[in-house]
């Protein structure tokens, strides 16, 4: 996920081609949430091998966000945790 994420003054550029590929839409990843506390629900129609695709002690994926600008509140978490992404290109 962070091998390429544009930063600085090169997002303006990239997102003005995304927006107009999209005709005013940005394609956003999807962002999946894992919660120690509980089990995976099988209700997001995960593959079963995904269920614990970040490893077990951060717990099963639960929840997809959609357009989320919010952190996870997850311990252990990493830094884009919660966050959506728009994918554009490859980058």
């Amino acid at each position: 996920m962070t091998a390429n994420i544009v930063k600085g003054d090169n997002v303006a550029k990239i997102l003005d081609r995304a927006l107009d590929a999209g005709q005013g839409l940005l394609r956003l990843t999807p962002t999946w949430v894992p919660r120690s506390f509980l089990h995976p629900g099988k209700r997001i129609k995960l593959h079963p091998d995904d269920y614990y695709s970040y490893g077990a002690d951060r717990g099963g994926i639960d929840e997809r966000w959609f357009a989320s600008t919010t952190d996870a509140a997850n311990e252990g978490r990493v830094w884009h945790e919660g966050q959506s992404f728009c994918s554009f290109e490859g980058q």
